[in-house]
């Protein structure tokens, strides 16, 4: 029949029982009102084929139409239900869309008792639109590896579980699986839906279309070098197999792994402009990892320990409370954002690019972090690094004006400098710390830096002083005086520096000398000037004293008659004068030995650290 099939209200369509195979051929719409059973003999079968083109479809308001076998075979036809239909019947029991489009909408095409196949031929589609899912009671479901299957209801929908030719999802709302899905050829998630699910497999091509897929077991995508995911939107899953290439437009969180499918495809990773990664697995492990589009992000959140892949990122995230690890070098071009947790170098370096930029709220560099400058004046860097994850100790550099631009690479040691001890730094009451700076920067000579270093307050001996800290300079094997800016109980700054190296920091070791330089020929009763300067061990001036520092002559006698001559102290005790004199520091002093020289009638006062001591000497 070419035309339209109408039941009345009072008519009947049954097929007879004479243990025969019949055919009913319809290329219109089918309207029931009264009664149309295909199935009604389960001695005999009948196959109702609807053949014709354009939109057609099954529709009334008698009873609930029974088909034996139902087939739709029209490349041209759209056979929409508007109604719910029934196959049954014990011999067949089928449903074929052998060409064109079957469309359940709300409704459903289901089985009464299981048995039968449901099939869906290479090139035909069926179109599901309620909460109906796919056609139930079907022992076998066969679905070409061409044909297409589309759940498109604007709400939340029931996915079944299959492989299929290829998938389609639109509307809107949640699309779920309860267990393993397959498709051969192109899944296509469209914006707007989000697919939940357990485990996808897809053979083919797919785009999201930003759309989200959310799996809580393994995405497992491509098997040739041709097959290609595209995601415009959202993928998060458990494990991430690639054997094709998955470029990443959108957002793709992986929880687990992300790594390499079997067999000889490409098995690429490739994140997109502007595009986001979200990886809390252990490692990324896919054979190539491509991430140079400009402001994408790779970001490794987990509270355990990941490694961090060799690669040069535009964009680097770290966040949860874990450590990653380096194993290579990893350069930074725009932006990295230290959200938690750390980053272990061991012997390697995380590189920040010259424009690059550091963003800090928790976590920090443990190891050797570099920064790459270009040429320019008064810039400033803050390199977030530490010793382990509960010594977070920066140093913040500023006013650097760099003529020749290069790498400055920083790190620090939780242990005071193995050459403290000629330092000029009093090592009982330091920072037990030094920070350690490699250059090929090259700075403007006329100019100088600062820089604030900062240590946490188990860092620091018992007792000590912190406002009167200094920080000391160690190059090559020589210990150098640094001008001390402000201090706090947790930082200090060093002001006027013109040159990197290693800095330890700490109060200053008691002077252990004095030095006085001046004339060595003098005239009885005439003014002659000395200077006298404190000294440490290591040849460094004392600068952190108080008090009176001054020595005074007074009276003009005759030189000495020849004898030798001495100094007598408040006390009354004389001390041979051509003999070396032991003088005593108090208040964290020490002695000192001071050469003696022959003067007539001296008066000497000695004031160190808030101390003054006097002696009388006649010679």
């Amino acid at each position: 029949m070419t035309g339209d099939v109408i039941v009345n209200s009072n008519g009947t369509i049954n097929v007879a029982n004479n243990n025969a195979t019949h055919s009913f051929n319809i290329g219109g719409n089918l309207t029931v009102n009264g009664t149309f059973d295909m199935a009604l003999d389960n001695n005999s079968s009948c196959n109702v084929t609807f053949n014709g083109t354009g939109a057609k479809s099954i529709s009334g308001s008698g009873s609930t139409p029974e088909f034996n076998v139902l087939t739709i075979n029209n490349s041209g036809l759209t056979l929409s239900l508007s109604r719910n239909v029934i196959v049954d019947g014990a011999n067949d029991g089928n449903v074929t869309i052998s060409a064109g489009t079957f469309d359940l909408g709300s409704f459903t095409c289901n089985r009464s008792s299981n048995g039968g196949t449901f099939t869906v031929s290479n090139g035909a589609t069926l179109k599901i639109g309620g909460t109906n899912s796919f056609p139930s009671n079907f022992n076998t479901t066969t679905l070409g590896n061409s044909s297409t299957v589309e759940y498109y209801r604007a709400d939340n929908q029931t996915v079944f579980v299959t492989q299929y030719g290829n998938l389609t999802l639109s509307g809107s709302g949640t699309k779920t699986a309860s267990g393993t899905i397959g498709v051969v050829q192109t899944f296509t998630n469209s914006s707007g839906i989000t697919f939940s699910g357990t485990t996808l497999t897809l053979d083919g091509d797919t785009n999201t279309n930003s759309g989200t897929i959310t799996l809580t077991g393994t995405l497992d995508f491509g098997n040739s070098n041709s097959d290609a995911f595209t995601n415009s939107g959202s993928v998060t899953a458990g494990t991430l197999t690639v054997h094709g290439t998955f470029t990443n437009n959108g957002t793709t969180i992986i929880q687990t792994s992300l790594d390499n499918g079997s067999g000889s495809g490409t098995r690429a990773f490739t994140q997109g402009t502007n595009s986001m990664l979200i990886f809390r697995g252990s490692a990324i492990a896919v054979n190539t990892f491509n991430i140079s589009a400009s402001g994408n992000t790779v970001e490794y959140d987990s509270n355990g320990t990941q490694t961090i892949r060799t690669e040069t990122y535009q964009k680097l995230k770290v966040s949860g409370t874990g450590t990653r690890v380096l194993v290579g070098n990893i350069t930074v071009n725009e932006n990295l954002n230290l959200n938690g947790g750390f980053i272990s170098t061991g012997s390697n370096i995380v590189i920040i690019g010259h424009s690059a930029s550091v963003t800090r709220s928790s976590g920090h560099v443990i190891g050797n972090e570099q920064k790459s400058f270009n040429s320019g004046n008064n810039q400033s860097f803050t390199f977030d690094i530490g010793s382990s994850a509960d010594r977070y100790t920066p140093v913040a550099l500023s006013s650097m004006n760099i003529t020749g631009g290069g790498n400055l690479t920083a790190s620090t040691a939780g242990s005071d400098h193995p050459n403290i001890a000629t330092s000029g730094i009093d090592s009982s009451r330091s920072v037990n710390r030094h920070w350690t700076f490699s250059s090929s920067l090259t700075l403007d000579t006329n100019d100088t830096f600062n820089a604030v270093f900062t240590f946490v307050s188990a860092d620091v001996d018992t007792n000590s002083a912190t406002n009167l800290f200094i920080i000391q300079r160690f190059s090559g094997s020589a210990w150098s005086d640094v001008t001390t800016g402000a201090r706090t109980s947790t930082t200090t700054e060093a002001i006027g520096l013109t040159s990197f190296s290693d800095f330890a920091i700490g109060e200053p070791a008691a002077a252990t000398r004095l030095v006085i330089t001046g004339s060595t020929t003098q005239t009885a009763g005439t003014e002659n000037n000395l200077t006298i300067t404190a000294k440490t061990a290591s040849g460094n001036t004392a600068t952190s004293y108080t008090g009176d520092k001054s020595l005074t002559f007074s009276g003009a006698n005759a030189a000495p008659n020849g004898a030798q001559p001495t100094v007598t102290n408040k006390d009354g005790s004389a001390t041979n004068f051509g003999t070396a004199t032991t003088i005593t520091f108090v208040s964290r002093s020490r002695d000192s030995d001071i050469p003696g020289a022959r003067w007539s009638h001296t008066y000497w006062q000695r004031g160190d650290i808030g101390h003054t001591d006097q002696w009388n000497g006649n010679g």
